[in-house]
């Protein structure tokens, strides 16, 4: 009968690699929640002291830009409403504008839809206007 040696022994040097890898891996993505959470926070505060405190922000679904527009009051169909697109990745401004009796919209993850109404409530006067923002870098 032949014994075989089992030759896949660990020694306490490979385990403390292990460890240390994985904490490395854990740090890591602590920073990068540290980072994403830096970047909102600067978002806000641009999107305050270009818009006003009451405002909107909605996020398109790959998180790589951010809509941003003032908080319609009970008025809002007298008010022109000013928004803007902000990259997250710099909170650079790629696109402002303004719309009054309408709305601004996500069409895509590139794409924002602004539609203005007209005061006579005739559909001729009203625009409507696709905006790819990617195309809109200032």
């Amino acid at each position: 009968m032949i014994h075989k040696k089992n030759t896949t022994t660990s020694t306490p040097h490979q385990g403390f690699t292990i460890v240390l890898f994985l904490v490395s891996i854990t740090l890591w993505n602590c920073r990068s929640t540290e980072k994403n959470t830096d970047h909102l926070e600067n978002l806000e505060s641009i999107v305050k002291r270009t818009l006003g405190a009451e405002n909107v922000i909605e996020i398109n679904g790959i998180k790589t830009y951010a809509l941003c527009q003032q908080k319609r009051e009970a008025d809002h169909l007298r008010r022109k409403i000013r928004y803007m697109v902000v990259r997250i990745a710099d909170n650079a401004i790629v696109h402002e504008g303004i719309f009054s009796m309408g709305y601004v919209k996500w069409l895509n993850n590139e794409s924002v839809e602004v539609y203005s109404g007209s005061n006579a409530g005739k559909e001729e006067n009203s625009t409507k206007k696709i905006i790819n923002v990617n195309s809109h870098l200032q």
